[in-house]
């Protein structure tokens, strides 16, 4: 390299030809804007006094540039290493795909002297088939006779225990007996063909017949098992049993603080100590966490009580396993007893029983349960019944009865007294509701509609709350739930009219507010808008009322139609 004019260096031109050319040349290109920079930095003589402060600028971007250059090229490094890779594993593949198509290539070349005989290979292969059949069928009669005589002795032990082991050992030797007659049948061969063969078909027919005559048709088994059958439902029910007689019983263990408020969780060292406690008070609200100073004067003490929510999960969780164990009988244990024991309407009867025997426990406690336990509780009879129809119970097998053991004294089957309990109490609630809905109509001033008229929102707000009341029922069972609760609407409707007409007589309306906002004096009037107004709302009351019974006459036409035509046919 020569110094050229203006002491500029004289790059001369590498032998590689443009690539080095142009490095060296950027090369020159940055070195002049480094100049340029630091002469536009270093302007004036008062710019030298930052020398220091662009020498760390400087310093600074420099390492940034650095580091960002480091990783680009590592990352550029770390890239090139996966392509590598890449074309290592691809180059790889294709080997392995040219040595398969080599393959292929040689499979073809030595079929391709087959396909003449094709028509021979087929006949060979099902020739094969055939053999490896026959030679298992050949199997199964050599082992004939040594399997019947195990069938023999079976029988002749006299054990009822063993009656299921023989039942199957006849049943495969049926099976076997009935191919070799087949085969002999298509290849018109006579019985006596069969020689020594023959004797033991004859004597496993008169095994199978001997059987069924011991085991299936003597009545005294049917008793004895039907007896054991009933034992065995009574077993398993019995927890069950103990369990609807529970209801108040304490099931659990809840923690309280000294001013009871509820422990929901509680965490304490290796020494005891109290580090950590979640809780809420009595209304349910969770309260914040405590301090370390509360948490060295909280005294938590536990009580025994009782959750109507454990006692209702395992109440419900036992009864869905029974009710599943009756739908496995239909399906698994009737088909394997003759048509004429009606097996499956026998064990129906066992469960079905101690199914009654159950609820009717339950509808004794059934004032003292919660709505939502009352409802549960509902839901489960009502699809528990749905399940019965889809087994083919007839619908008057359907209901629930009072079990002959009891312990009932109304003479009610206990889901009645379930429905009746939950009636009373949305009858009680809604008459409290109608009376407090009459009062702040009186209390008020009526509204004029669109239409002209004077109402009052009280009608409104009745019938909504029923239907409300009414469509909680439905999506459990447009049945005998829902009739019952059509009844009691039915009263309550009545009543709010009885309650509407009382407010027109004289002193009606004082005594509607009784305890609510009555004037002083106890003397309230009706004015001549309020007036209208009531006979307006009794207008608008039948409207509503015919409403309500058309909807609940046609949620439950289903169940009415299927009862009377039940009852038809009967009649």
């Amino acid at each position: 390299m020569n110094k050229g004019k203006g002491g500029r260096p004289n790059i001369s031109k590498p032998d590689v030809g443009q690539p080095a050319e142009s490095i060296g040349q950027q090369a020159l290109e940055a070195k002049e804007a480094g100049l340029a920079d630091v002469a536009r930095l270093l302007a004036s003589p008062d710019d030298l006094a930052r020398l220091v402060q662009l020498r760390a600028e400087v310093s600074s971007k420099l390492t940034s540039a650095r580091s960002t250059l480091s990783s680009g090229a590592a990352a550029q490094i770390e890239a090139a290493k996966y392509g590598l890779q890449l074309l290592d594993k691809s180059h790889r593949h294709i080997a392995k795909l040219r040595q398969c198509i080599d393959k292929i290539d040689h499979l073809c070349a030595e079929c391709s002297t087959l396909v003449e005989n094709h028509e021979k290979i087929r006949a060979l292969s099902h020739a094969h088939a055939n053999v490896a059949q026959v030679l298992e069928e050949l199997g199964d009669i050599i082992d004939l006779p040594s399997r019947a005589a195990a069938v023999g002795d079976i029988l002749a032990s006299g054990d009822d225990g063993s009656f299921v082991a023989a039942f199957e050992g006849l049943t495969l030797l049926e099976g076997t007996a009935n191919n070799i007659k087949e085969a002999w049948r298509r290849n018109a061969k006579k019985k006596a063909d069969l020689g020594e063969l023959a004797q033991y078909l004859t004597q496993m027919d008169a095994h199978y017949i001997a059987t069924k005559a011991t085991y299936v048709r003597p009545r005294h088994y049917k008793e004895r098992l039907m007896l054991e059958m009933e034992a065995a439902a009574s077993r398993r029910f019995a927890p069950l049993q103990a369990l609807c007689g529970q209801h108040g019983q304490h099931n659990t263990k809840v923690k309280y603080d000294q001013d009871c408020n509820r422990v929901l969780t509680e965490a304490r060292d290796y020494l005891g100590t109290l580090t950590d406690v979640e809780r809420c008070d009595t209304s349910g609200r969770p309260l914040p966490g405590a301090t370390d100073a509360e948490l060295a004067m909280l005294q938590i003490r536990e009580e025994d009580v009782f959750d109507e929510g454990l006692w209702l999960e395992a109440l419900l969780g036992g009864f869905a396993a029974l009710e599943t164990e009756l739908a496995e009988a239909y399906d698994f244990v009737s088909p394997c007893f003759p048509p004429q024991y009606n097996m499956f309407d026998s064990i129906f009867q066992m469960y079905h029983v101690q199914f009654a025997q159950a609820l009717d426990t339950v509808g004794q406690v059934s004032p003292s349960l919660s709505t939502a336990g009352q409802l549960k509780l509902m839901q489960w009879v009502c699809g528990y019944q749905n399940t019965l129809r889809g087994l083919g119970m007839q619908e008057e097998l359907v209901g629930i009865p009072v079990a002959p053991l009891s312990a009932n004294s109304e003479g009610q089957p206990g889901f009645a007294l379930l429905v009746d309990s939950y009636t009373d109490r949305m009858e009680a609630t809604m008459t409290a509701w109608y009376k407090a809905i009459l009062a702040q109509d009186l209390a008020g001033q009526p509204q004029q509609m669109s239409d002209g008229t004077l109402r009052t929102p009280g009608v409104i707000d009745f019938f909504r709350m029923l239907n409300e009341q009414v469509s909680v029922l439905e999506e459990i069972s447009h049945g005998e739930v829902l009739l019952s609760a059509a009844r009691r609407s039915l009263k309550l409707m009545a009543n709010f009219v009885a309650a509407q007409q009382a407010l027109l007589t004289p002193g009606g309306a004082a005594a509607a507010l009784a305890g609510a906002s009555a004037p002083p004096g106890g003397k309230f009037e009706l004015n001549f808008e309020m007036v209208c107004a009531q006979i307006n709302n009794s207008v608008d009351c039948y409207n509503q009322s015919l409403e309500f019974t058309e909807h609940v006459q046609v949620c439950s036409w289903l169940y009415l139609g299927q009862r009377l035509q039940h009852i038809g046919s009967v009649l």
